[in-house]
């Protein structure tokens, strides 16, 4: 899984496709539950300020914070569409 973060890519022309990244990490869950979800959940955000610091050039918070807003309605977008696909089962 580490290699899955580790190749995505910070797109050029703005921000990054951060639903890409949640929904392609989460694909590679051994067990995809809605607890096993909140932990990587958990990770990324963790995991932000550091990957943020590998992408380039060091961003300012005002850089920063748009980025890690994108990644909070990249996982709210992703959880809500998983709720909604187990409830039409």
């Amino acid at each position: 899984m580490r290699r899955r973060i580790g190749a995505f890519v910070r797109y050029e022309s703005g921000m990054a496709d951060y639903y890409r990244l949640v929904a392609t990490v989460a694909a590679a869950l051994d067990v995809n539950t809605a607890e096993a979800r909140r932990q990587l959940y958990d990770n990324m955000r963790t995991g932000f300020p550091a990957y943020m610091g590998k992408i380039g050039r060091p961003l300012t918070d005002a850089e920063v914070t748009p980025e890690r807003t994108a990644l909070e309605e990249a996982i709210r977008k992703f959880e809500a569409e998983q709720v909604a696909r187990l409830a039409r089962k």
